[in-house]
């Protein structure tokens, strides 16, 4: 199943990135910039000179360009791994152990951010009983009797989640 919101956990593996072939002259008019930090510290290599140098980093910006600008976009661009030459056995077991570890295996917990003014409140669904914890402390003690746990429960219906997870959550507003 794919959700943009969400990391599946799929690993790519890019060989052969020193044969990429361009149109026309990107050769040499495409233009890739990096800043060191310091004063005047821009640099700028064309695309014929970046990919006589490090074949991979092409492919790398091209496709970092292409995700989510966010913690989302980091943590998937850490599962491209992209080789310049042919794959080789040393490349075949990492692409071995990327997939030991991928997204078959199920994750520790699900999370979820709700707002709504400024309220913020952060939900973790982990392995458990299946009561609700708030701010570290149970349904019935967070809220008393305002609230009804039925209208609280209504989201984790699921019945395959229902007694597997336990829901917590940090809630906080902004004054």
């Amino acid at each position: 199943m794919y959700s943009p919101t969400l990391d599946s956990g799929d690993h790519v593996v890019v060989v052969n990135a020193g044969k990429i072939a361009v149109t026309s002259d990107k050769r040499e008019t495409q233009l890739y910039m990096r800043h060191s930090g310091y004063p005047h510290g821009l640099k700028s290599e064309t695309l014929g000179h970046l990919l006589e140098r490090r074949p991979e980093e092409v492919i790398r910006r091209a496709v970092k360009g292409m995700l989510p600008h966010n913690r989302l976009g980091a943590q998937q661009i850490t599962k491209l791994k992209i080789y310049a030459g042919p794959s080789t056995r040393t490349r075949l077991s990492v692409l071995s152990r990327c997939l030991t570890r991928s997204a078959m295996s199920t994750p520790a917990f699900f999370y979820g951010t709700g707002r709504r003014k400024t309220a913020v409140a952060r939900v973790r669904l982990v392995p458990g009983s299946g009561e609700i914890v708030v701010n570290d402390r149970t349904l019935e003690a967070h809220f008393g009797n305002a609230i009804d746990e039925a209208d609280v429960r209504m989201p984790f219906r699921s019945p395959a989640r229902r007694a597997r997870t336990t829901p917590r959550s940090r809630s906080r507003v902004a004054e």
